[in-house]
């Protein structure tokens, strides 16, 4: 399957969601409030989800010497964003979390959750 960042980020703010979580066999899930809602679309598969982490974390992430990556970016005006890549560089599972907007007055913590 052939996601692509500017998809998952815009359907991230489109739907006011938290956070997107990419795990193999699974459709993407997006956070609404306090639940985890499957995107309709089909599932997708580690090399997916090797692609998109390694496009956005590169070659020497944060973080990686502890089994996990991350990598704050930003997407346009629509905001910024942390992906999570736990296993890097074989990642198993994608975590992207949206930081709250300055003009909401959010303290710039993610809002991502425990995976």
């Amino acid at each position: 399957m052939a996601l692509q960042w500017d998809r998952l980020l815009e359907t991230c703010f489109r739907r006011n969601a938290s956070d997107i979580l990419l795990s193999p066999g699974a459709s993407p899930m997006i956070r609404l409030a306090e639940s985890w809602r499957a995107l309709q679309v089909p599932p997708v598969d580690p090399a997916t989800i090797q692609a998109l982490a390694s496009e956005q974390l590169g070659a020497h992430p944060a973080g990686r010497e502890e089994g996990y990556s991350y990598a704050d970016f930003s997407y346009g005006d629509v905001g910024r964003f942390r992906a999570t890549a736990f296993g890097y560089p074989a990642t198993n599972v994608l975590l992207i979390s949206r930081y709250p907007r300055e003009d909401s007055g959010g303290d710039h913590q993610t809002q991502g959750a425990a995976v």
